[in-house]
């Protein structure tokens, strides 16, 4: 691979990841999970990440929220799921 391809993938990566930093989300208090916003009050994440009523949500320009979540849909073959914050 010559040095330019390779320049030319580091800079689509860290394009590719400066996009979508923003709208992650690390689950609960010890961040033991991860979430993509995909929406307006909506993330989406895997279902095992929400063990309680409330979970804790983080964002990536550091606001922290507690909220009711609602189990929105889930998909027990992928084992994922989308929920209000």
């Amino acid at each position: 691979m010559s040095s330019t391809t390779f320049d030319d993938l580091r800079t689509a990566a860290q394009n590719a990841a400066a996009t979508v930093a923003s709208a992650t989300v690390a689950i609960g208090r010890d961040g033991r999970g991860t979430g993509i916003v995909i929406g307006p009050g909506k993330v989406l994440t895997s279902a095992h990440n929400l063990r309680d009523r409330t979970t804790q949500l983080r964002f990536s320009n550091g606001c922290v929220m507690r909220r009711a979540t609602t189990l929105v849909y889930f998909e027990s073959s992928a084992r994922f799921c989308r929920l209000w914050q």
